[in-house]
């Protein structure tokens, strides 16, 4: 069983989602599993999800009624649960990330015996950029994080988490910025945060 779970809660961005599968696809760390949550879009992007798994085993799909963005997140943190998963990474389905996103936080977290690891990232064009990538990890305790990261510390993407983080904890169906009504949860359950 692989240890990552990359989640990502997919609705109406078909424009967006193959160059988002691509960048996990293309992750210079493999041992992780691809869940794509399609919350009922009703565009291309549910035969898009199914057309990807065909082209990799790595790749879950999970169709289901559109219910939004914190019930799709809820659904993959209940897959990769049962599915005995020991990490989740969610990446928002318009995004992208470098291909060593999770090689770096995976082996920042390990090596540094945190639940939690976080990378920054910025607002690009085109394709990610390669030159980007800065590997130096910082340990800081989870008030210093939170209250100087600013955005970063609030949004659930860019966060590499244990899945025990998840234990008593899942997102406000119905809100907006639901990642605003958890992340603060979990950073402040951790002594230590990798960044």
């Amino acid at each position: 069983m692989p240890n990552v779970a990359i989640i990502i809660p997919v609705y109406n961005v078909e424009l967006y989602l193959d160059r988002c599968v691509k960048s996990i696809i293309n992750q210079t760390f493999t041992d992780f599993s691809l869940i794509l949550v399609d919350d009922g879009s009703p565009d291309f992007c549910p035969d898009m999800c199914d057309n990807w798994a065909k082209k990799d085993n790595r790749i879950t799909v999970i169709h289901k009624q559109n219910q939004g963005l914190s019930a799709a997140r809820n659904t993959g943190i209940e897959y990769a649960k049962s599915n005995g998963f020991q990490w989740i990474f969610f990446v928002d389905s318009d995004d992208w990330i470098h291909k060593k996103t999770i090689e770096v936080l995976y082996y920042a977290a390990i090596e540094n015996n945190v639940s939690v690891a976080c990378c920054n990232f910025i607002k690009t064009q085109g394709e990610p950029l390669e030159d980007i990538l800065n590997t130096t990890v910082n340990i800081v305790s989870a008030s210093d994080f939170y209250l100087n990261k600013n955005i970063i510390a609030t949004v659930a993407c860019a966060k590499l988490y244990r899945t025990e983080c998840f234990r008593n904890i899942r997102y406000p169906v119905g809100k907006i910025h639901e990642d605003e009504f958890v992340t603060y949860k979990i950073l402040f359950a951790c002594d230590k945060i990798a960044y």
